[in-house]
């Protein structure tokens, strides 16, 4: 509720900050049009530092870069505008001070962007441990890869999976419990999945700061499984009415002309690839609106730790941060900064080599 909150008075704060903006460019203001801008250029500059701790320590995530350098692009323009505009002495030097406050707020951007080298598609910390081994992990690991939707978000890692202990046989194997835009909720062996990952691209981890004892691991389990025999049969229900829907959209009886015959088949395995569901929240991902029965990455592994009880961040933002359920786009890679994991970093690599070595006989 805290950061609800937060985010509810930061956003409204950003719309009101809008608001004046166009009143100050187009309406009449008391000070005059130069005062004007130098105001809303100091109401903006005194709310981007009072988010600039976070928006500098997520500088990987692409809206958080968004945030920072929106407001400086726009309160530098202020800053020119008003200064070009100063019908008096101290509306041109107060326009001076605030540019000048404005390039040191951007030198800071552009210092702190070096901690955050480029792997990928996007900036991750600089000692961030990439692609550990299955050895590594453990039940409660989530691990974030790349792939297409951190290609088109321009981000380093845009999908999630979550590490769990699973039955397999007669033994448990690491599984990793996630959903596939093509197949939706699924199962894979870890070892497969980081594997399979490998190939196309690079992941990394991120740990619980409480472990998890066998007990998490057996009801995140069930809870999983829950979930995923939830979007088996939904899955079972809705594909039948779909594929009836296609095949009266689409009779063969209308392609009686040689123009339809040609253009109508294409057109019907078209909608089929856009129409015919897989269990994936597809409309989650496009306008971040949930729908019951249907998960994306993201919102299959909160709902398993959620309901475990692990205290995650919401990440429910919706419209000015309140939750309404809209516009809750999801974006993996803010569980980097979730108060309930740590990054896997060089730090744990070294102690995850040094341990392993030590407990190999043939390095003694």
């Amino acid at each position: 509720m805290q950061k609800r909150l937060r985010n509810f008075f930061v956003n409204g704060a950003h719309l009101l900050l809008a608001m004046l903006l166009v009143f100050s460019l187009f309406g009449p203001f008391p000070c005059g049009f130069a005062a004007a801008c130098v105001t809303v250029s100091t109401l903006s500059m005194l709310l981007l530092i009072t988010q600039s701790p976070r928006l500098l320590r997520t500088y990987y995530n692409r809206f958080s870069r968004i945030k920072y350098r929106g407001p400086v692009a726009i309160g530098c323009a202020l800053c020119v505008i008003a200064f070009c505009a100063a019908n008096t002495a101290a509306v041109a030097y107060a326009a001076v001070a605030e540019l000048a406050a404005w390039l040191v707020l951007l030198t800071i951007y552009l210092f702190n962007a070096r901690r955050f080298p480029v792997v990928g598609d996007g900036p991750l910390p600089a000692n961030t441990w990439l692609n550990p081994p299955v050895e590594a992990m453990k039940p409660g690991y989530v691990v974030l890869m790349s792939g297409m939707i951190s290609r088109k978000l321009k981000v380093s890692v845009g999908h999630m999976e979550l590490i769990l202990d699973r039955q397999k046989g007669s033994r448990k194997m690491l599984h990793t419990f996630t959903a596939y835009i093509e197949k939706g909720v699924i199962w894979h062996t870890a070892r497969s999945a980081l594997k399979g990952q490998l190939a196309s691209g690079h992941y990394i981890a991120l740990r619980p700061k409480q472990p998890w004892t066998v007990e998490q691991n057996d009801e995140a389990m069930k809870i999983a499984l829950s979930i995923f025999e939830a979007n088996r049969q939904w899955l079972a229900r809705e594909l039948p009415r779909r594929l009836a829907n296609l095949e009266r959209w689409f009779p063969e009886s209308r392609c009686n002309k040689p123009v339809l015959r040609w253009f109508m088949p294409r057109l019907k395995a078209w909608f089929q690839t856009q129409y015919l569901p897989t269990g994936y929240d597809g409309i989650s991902m496009r306008i971040g609106t949930r729908r019951k029965d249907q998960w994306t990455c993201q919102s299959a592994v909160t709902d398993v730790l959620e309901a475990l009880g692990v205290p995650i961040e919401k990440y429910e933002r919706g419209l000015l941060g309140l939750g309404t359920g809209a516009l809750d786009l999801p974006n993996p890679i803010e569980f980097i900064d979730d108060s309930a994991y740590e990054l896997l970093t060089v730090e744990h690599q070294q102690a995850f080599e040094a341990s392993r070595a030590a407990s190999d006989p043939t390095d003694k």
